[in-house]
């Protein structure tokens, strides 16, 4: 299995040749893959839409210490675009968190 955090089709087109036949490839990072590419595999996304449920999980899975959320940093919303385009072009080591209001 892979669980896909960033989400790309280069990383579904490879995921065959480290997956088993059938082996899963579960995205949470909301990108609809070429599914002629990999037709040995099986694309998941556990997050089509924003849900409270699943974001509860989510929240539980980190309170219980069973998922580590990396943080790159925090950047004041008037940094936004800056914070995008590190994000975009993947220099960023973690999730960049975009602080709203004082």
């Amino acid at each position: 299995m892979i669980l896909d955090t960033v989400g790309g089709a280069d990383d579904w087109h490879d995921a065959r040749k480290v997956l088993k036949k059938n082996g899963e490839f579960i995205s949470v990072a909301n990108f609809a893959p070429d599914t002629a590419a990999n037709t040995e595999s099986v694309f998941k996304n556990y997050l089509l839409t924003s849900d409270g449920q699943n974001l509860a999980d989510l929240v539980g899975m980190v309170v219980a210490k069973q998922l580590v959320v990396e943080i790159d940093g925090v950047v004041p919303f008037t940094d936004v675009c800056a914070a995008l385009t590190k994000s975009l072009t993947g220099t960023n080591a973690g999730k960049i968190v975009v602080q709203v209001g004082a």
